[in-house]
């Protein structure tokens, strides 16, 4: 999982348990103790206004918001090099109409397309992803999921059930997107392709899915 979106889901998850008053959260060392702040020199919430003609940030925090990353000091000893603002996009928007996926759903398919996508690599010696795949299958299935991935913290444990839990062990695991080297940078002939673009794309959707139930969870009573 890249650290903007653990990140969000820690900001999501605390600012439930805030709201709701749960009295074993500690909100005090937060930041910049939480690990998806880890490499942070800041982190800010922003709105626009208007003032001599032009748009200035103005500190705020509510509503709709977009973060936007940025490096600073590259030579800092503590390593805390990039600046996080989380700008404003909307205010005051209507929920979500839509249906959202419940955990248990998002959780059986999840253990699907692991089958699948883990024989799809065996069967092509490609070892190391089949075994990441065989990973997140375990953490989906482990009583203490949270225990064995990088961001331990990513949500408090009296906001989120066991299944979500799994959730976002197996979603910090499993993203295997990104760059050089990465699943999505392989290649196929033929039919094999195909069959790998397919995998591929349920087992990017599912990850977000499993993402948004098990953050949508922690604001259930």
């Amino acid at each position: 999982m890249q650290t903007a979106i653990a990140q969000i889901v820690a900001l999501i998850t605390r600012g439930n348990s805030c709201l709701r008053g749960d009295p074993q959260i500690n909100s005090d060392h937060f930041f910049p103790g939480n690990s998806t702040f880890g490499f942070c020199e800041h982190v800010r919430f922003v709105g626009l206004k208007a003032t001599g003609g032009e748009w200035v940030e103005e500190s705020y925090a509510a509503d709709c918001w977009e973060g936007r990353w940025e490096v600073g000091d590259r030579d800092r000893s503590d390593r805390r090099i990039w600046r996080v603002t989380y700008g404003r996009i909307a205010a005051d928007s209507p929920n979500y109409g839509g249906t959202v996926a419940g955990e248990d759903g998002v959780k059986s398919q999840l253990i699907g397309i692991l089958e699948r996508i883990s024989a799809f690599a065996r069967v092509r010696h490609l070892d190391n992803f089949a075994a990441i795949f065989n990973q997140e299958s375990a953490l989906v299935a482990s009583s203490e999921p949270l225990r064995s991935v990088y961001h331990t913290d990513i949500a408090p444990a009296s906001r989120v059930s066991t299944t979500s839990a799994q959730l976002l062990a197996a979603a910090q695991t499993a993203w295997v997107f990104g760059g050089m080297g990465s699943w999505n940078d392989l290649g196929f002939d033929g039919p094999d392709q195909v069959l790998y673009d397919e995998l591929s794309e349920e087992l990017y959707r599912f990850l977000n899915s499993a993402i948004l139930a098990a953050a949508n969870s922690s604001n259930v009573s």
